[in-house]
């Protein structure tokens, strides 16, 4: 490379880099003085500055919190004590509680009016066997709602960990746990809408 050629570099790039110190001094400066008064330079400066200095724009992205829906629980509510099979749990003080016994399974059934209507609220109770288990229990309640959409879950009821199906989907029942306790069977359902009366009734169980 000659001489003649390195200074022609040289000067090339003292060319270039104050060019682009001029557009990016013209980007980032609101007046340019005696500069705006001509008409071409301030059209030729916008133009190229717009084209070689971009000053990065950051966009902060809107962050939208979804809060849970919790419905709100107006029932006021009252105590059901089972001195039998000695369990205790709240239900609505307006609903109405009958037991029955047939053949070694227990029945609560709770409803909202008089005796004859659906069962709100249902708790049973078996005796442990070759045919009676949890698991057993609890692989035919999937089968019975499998109609529905089945979300699986664990809970805590009575101070036993049981199995927990959510239903959506059916017209009838959407909320059943299954436990065991010293050789008993428990489950513990909820018709559709009576989701809240299930959670209360759920976490007030108590065996005595």
């Amino acid at each position: 490379m000659t001489k003649r050629t390195k200074a022609f570099l040289a000067v090339f790039v003292v060319v270039a880099l104050g060019a682009y110190g001029y557009l990016y001094w013209w980007a980032n400066t609101p007046e340019h003085g005696v500069f705006d008064s001509i008409p071409i330079v301030r059209e030729v400066s916008d133009s190229l500055s717009k084209g070689v200095v971009r000053t990065p724009v950051v966009e902060e992205e809107a962050v939208v919190e979804e809060e849970e829906s919790v419905p709100v629980d107006t029932q006021t509510y009252k105590t059901y004590e089972n001195t039998t099979q000695k369990f205790s749990l709240d239900y609505p003080d307006t609903w109405i509680p009958t037991v029955t016994n047939i053949d070694g399974v227990m029945t609560l059934c709770i409803t909202d009016t008089e005796a004859t209507g659906p069962c709100m609220l249902t708790v049973e109770s078996e005796a442990e066997g070759v045919n009676v288990s949890e698991e057993k229990t609890y692989i035919a309640l999937k089968a019975e709602y499998r109609a529905g959409k089945l979300t699986e879950l664990e809970r805590a009821v009575g101070g036993e960990m049981g199995r927990l199906l959510r239903i959506s989907g059916e017209p009838t029942v959407s909320r059943v746990v299954v436990f065991s306790h010293e050789g008993r069977v428990y489950t513990v359902s909820a018709l559709e809408g009576q989701e809240t009366v299930f959670d209360r009734a759920t976490e007030s169980f108590r065996f005595q």
